[in-house]
């Protein structure tokens, strides 16, 4: 397609073997050099767009998928907009994104596999194909029995639900079952590989073989050899940890959207869609942050998003990945089928010179125009939130700068990227060098963007520190509000309110936290001598706050 050596490097992933291998030697220096964000806007984001445009760019494909390009797009959109009002809608998206994507990665293996083989002349029989087939299958049966299998916490997807409102929602299958299960799977894929593979060495030549084998050992070391070597205990003994972990996974991901740019590359280059390469993969790129970005705008806290109290720019960036790949996956397993003789052959056969050099289609319309322009703003907007988040703000904070963090925080607002967890940590910093006025700004600021109780806990812990009593109360009764089961931000709220001379609020306070939590010693003295106060038999003295507020050794009810 592309060549021998890019055909082997991309299309059958031995570029991430590799890369795998510098994951692993580099004990994570790489990640500084190649962050994996910079994966995801280089690759990932224009794979996105080479779908669309395989759909969407012409009248003939738009009419051929209207079902898919039109209902079921329209669908997901709603979708969308229904997770995002709805942490339990979004938790089920991000679910079945999470369980989905593995599926994706091994059908689209599957596919470039037989694609190969048709490529180098090698016959595959029908019964050799359903055993590589199974064989796939039984490596995804893997990774969901992994992923559903009780409260396992796997995630094979680049995404993470940490620090969102939404979460995984696994099957929760037994372990006692899952563990037979996982049992029977892993035989039952080992036994139909070896057998795919004896089937395979009899149709053909090594040289013409090597590429499904590359496949075949990418399936297994993407999905089943982490699963089974977690299962056995292997994976922390072989030290495979930075080579699935977050980032070590953005690395799959990078590798399976490079494979997929090397099949739309190819199949636009045969059907005469892409005669210059350069400007066909730029489009990809407009397109693909397009569907990216655009929705960060739209739902941001400051326009569309402030009517949801929830809504943090972590909360988008994960419904949009999982809302953006659904949408993917549901074109893509529409339009690459390789029973469908048109798609087969253009996917088998090389480049037609003259059909390259035939002019572009959609010539110059209002539509082109508009894509162009909303396309080009994005890349623009994708790549200054990247660039600002990645070296603005968090390397900023790795060494301390916090003038240029908070500036690159009020940039990454420009473009809807600015966080609450960010600003919290901000906030946190400036307060514990002594930047008081600034540190309580950008804990504000965290707070209009989503409240949390660990923000207004960093706001009352300085109203305590700095004797201001009352803006202290009042913080802790904030958190309270946002977790009432949590007898410290009561118990902390009472002794606060004491201190303010408000003795009715603190014993108030403080009853309701003797009610959480019954048998701290603490809040009983705290409640009696609040109770002395409102009868007067304390005068005017307040409730003394114990020496570091007395929590070094208290009771779990009353610790973080």
């Amino acid at each position: 397609m592309m060549g021998p050596a890019p055909d082997l490097l991309i299309g059958c992933g031995l570029a991430w073997f590799v890369a795998a291998a510098v994951v692993w030697g580099s004990g994570g220096g790489l990640e500084r050099l190649i962050p994996g964000g910079l994966l995801v806007f280089a690759l990932s984001l224009p794979h996105y767009g080479a779908t669309l445009l395989r759909v969407y760019e012409t009248r003939e494909e738009r009419q051929r998928y209207a079902f898919f390009a039109v209902h079921a797009t329209v669908a997901v959109v709603l979708l969308f907009v229904v997770a995002v009002a709805s942490p339990l809608v979004g938790s089920l998206v991000v679910t079945l994104y999470m369980t989905w994507s593995p599926w994706h990665y091994t059908g689209q293996n599957y596919g470039v596999l037989l694609m190969m083989l048709g490529r180098r002349g090698v016959s595959v029989d029908p019964r050799t194909k359903r055993f590589i087939h199974v064989s796939f299958a039984l490596s995804f049966g893997l990774t969901f029995l992994a992923l559903h299998a009780g409260d396992s916490g796997t995630v094979y997807a680049p995404a993470s639900a940490a620090g969102t409102v939404y979460q995984l929602v696994p099957l929760g299958i037994p372990t006692r079952i899952a563990y037979v299960l996982f049992a029977g799977v892993a035989l039952a894929y080992a036994v139909t590989t070896g057998v795919a593979v004896t089937r395979l060495a009899r149709r053909g030549r090594f040289e013409d073989l090597l590429p499904a084998l590359l496949l075949m050992a990418t399936q297994a070391l993407w999905f089943s050899i982490p699963v089974l070597a977690r299962l056995t205990g292997a994976f922390d003994r072989a030290g495979l940890g930075p080579v699935y972990s977050a980032y070590g996974f953005l690395w799959i991901a990078g590798a399976h959207s490079a494979q997929y740019l090397w099949v739309t590359l190819h199949f636009a280059e045969t059907s005469g869609r892409a005669p210059h390469r350069g400007r066909y993969l730029l489009k990809t790129a407009c397109a693909g942050f397009t569907v990216w970005v655009l929705p960060g705008l739209i739902f941001a806290p400051y326009l569309l998003g402030g009517a949801f109290a929830h809504v943090s720019a972590a909360n988008l960036a994960l419904l949009t990945a999982a809302t953006v790949n659904l949408h993917h996956f549901i074109l893509d397993g529409a339009i690459w089928k390789l029973r469908d003789g048109r798609i087969a052959r253009l996917l088998k056969r090389d480049p037609d010179p003259a059909a390259m050099a035939a002019p572009a289609s959609n010539g110059r319309s209002a539509l082109s125009v508009a894509f162009w322009v909303v396309g080009s703003i994005c890349v623009v907007a994708g790549v200054f939130g990247y660039a600002e988040k990645e070296f603005g703000y968090r390397r900023a904070m790795e060494r301390g700068d916090l003038h240029r963090a908070a500036v690159a925080l009020d940039r990454l607002g420009w473009v809807a990227r600015d966080g609450a967890s960010e600003r919290h940590q901000l906030a946190k910093h400036m307060l514990a060098a002594g930047n008081r006025r600034a540190g309580l700004l950008q804990a504000r600021r965290s707070l209009e963007l989503r409240e949390s109780p660990q923000t207004w806990t960093l706001i009352a812990e300085d109203g305590e520190a700095s004797r201001n009593w009352e803006r202290a109360a009042r913080a802790w009764d904030a958190a309270h509000a946002l977790e009432p089961e949590r007898a410290r931000f009561l118990y902390r709220s009472g002794l606060a309110w004491s201190q303010a001379g408000e003795p009715d609020r603190a014993v108030e306070r403080l009853s309701r936290a003797a009610e959480l939590a019954p048998n701290e010693s603490r809040i009983a003295l705290s409640l009696a001598r609040a109770a002395r106060a409102t009868e007067g038999q304390v005068g005017s003295e307040a409730v003394g706050v114990p020496e570091g507020l007395g929590l070094g050794s208290a009771t779990p009810a009353l610790k973080e």
